[in-house]
């Protein structure tokens, strides 16, 4: 059996609540592939679950960079969601 990939265990470690884990793995496979968007997604995913508002912001931000304006509507509408709570 393989080797969970970094992204793999930020998964698994972020379905488990530990949000701090996932983050880590999550930062590792951001460095790994850093255009890869569902890592931004799900680290930011982990830091809105922390409560980090401003990080959860900045990785959603980073996503829209990488998808198109289509897919990248949810995440535009999460940033302003969490800088509303923010304020």
């Amino acid at each position: 059996m393989p080797a969970l990939s970094v992204y793999a265990r930020g998964l698994a470690a972020l379905n488990d609540g530990d949000f701090d884990t996932a983050i880590v793995d999550f930062t590792t496979a951001i460095a790994d592939d850093p255009n890869n968007p569902f890592a931004y997604i799900r680290r930011g995913t982990a830091y809105e679950n922390k409560g980090d508002a401003a990080s959860a912001i900045s990785d959603y931000r980073s996503v829209l960079k990488l998808v198109d304006a289509e897919t990248g509507a949810v995440y535009a509408a999460k940033i302003r969601k969490l800088q509303k709570t923010r304020n």
